[in-house]
């Protein structure tokens, strides 16, 4: 599954918007020949948007709608956390009256989990570009999209406070490293984080400059906590050999942190069957 977290923030505070995100079929009805923007993919350094429907009459409000999986509404700053299943996804950020829609569809090339810039205004997404996972921020204005990094990277995870971005490197036998770049894609500053496979999930613990990981062998991990400026670390579980995490969350205060947890047990059990 794909975590996904979805923010955006209106230019005007009072004015109220609108995020969801719905199966793609079901958008499509929805907006049907209602004119709106569609982010279609990416070449280069730039997205590539494509206008569709003609029509500027108003939809039916958004909040009216029963088929998102996941949505927020009001106005200044509006998010929304959702881990995606299988199947073809849209998600999209509206005026909450209906107009003015624009749609990021899965028809992009990416790869590894998106990430909302803190300021709402733009998406830091891993896409393909020649072959290779590279960062990109792709504004929701229509602007052209900036290449953040040359080398491959996947997974961006920005900072509270907005200073840089953590993204995961290529797996290099069975470890890979955790590297920052500052928002203008120059180098970050960062003590040396090289991870097992398995262990891409990066969160942050709220107002810190703490970052929680999961360090240890493959088949089995304990929860870290690593401060990025100063590499102290600590560690935050000791899970027993059977535990096995396999995902992780923080919750948004920074006292608790929600296990995805696999569990390898079964009874074989003899049936005898009467014979008939």
């Amino acid at each position: 599954d794909l975590d996904v977290r979805l923010r955006a923030t209106a230019l005007d505070s009072e004015q109220e918007i609108f995020i969801g995100i719905a199966r793609q079929a079901d958008l499509d009805r929805y907006l049907a020949d209602v004119a709106h923007d569609r982010v279609i993919r990416i070449e280069g350094r730039a997205p590539v948007y494509r206008q569709q429907g003609t029509e500027v009459a108003a939809i039916a409000a958004p909040t009216e709608q029963d088929f998102w999986v996941a949505s927020d509404s009001g106005p200044g700053t509006q998010e929304l956390d959702w881990s995606a299943t299988s199947g073809r996804w849209a998600a999209v950020v509206m005026n909450a009256d209906g107009t003015r829609a624009r749609v990021v569809s899965d028809s992009l090339d990416l790869g590894g989990a998106p990430a909302w810039a803190p300021d709402g205004r733009s998406i830091t997404t891993a896409a393909s570009d020649a072959g290779t996972p590279r960062l990109f921020a792709v504004p929701l204005n229509g602007a052209a999209a900036v290449r953040l990094t040359r080398d491959y990277a996947v997974d961006p995870v920005w900072s509270p406070d907005g200073r840089f971005v953590l993204y995961s490197g290529p797996d290099v036998g069975t470890t890979f490293h955790v590297k920052a770049i500052a928002p203008d894609g120059t180098p970050y500053p960062l003590p040396d984080l090289v991870l097992t496979r398995g262990a891409r999930r990066l969160r942050f613990l709220p107002g810190s400059r703490s970052v929680v990981l999961m360090r240890g062998q493959i088949e089995h991990k304990n929860l870290w906590a690593v401060d990025v400026e100063t590499g102290a670390e600590r560690p935050l579980t000791a899970v027993p050999r059977d535990f096995s995490i396999q995902d992780f969350d923080v919750s948004t205060d920074g006292r608790e942190i929600i296990l995805h947890r696999v569990q390898e047990q079964s009874d074989l059990v003899l049936l005898d069957l009467p014979r008939r």
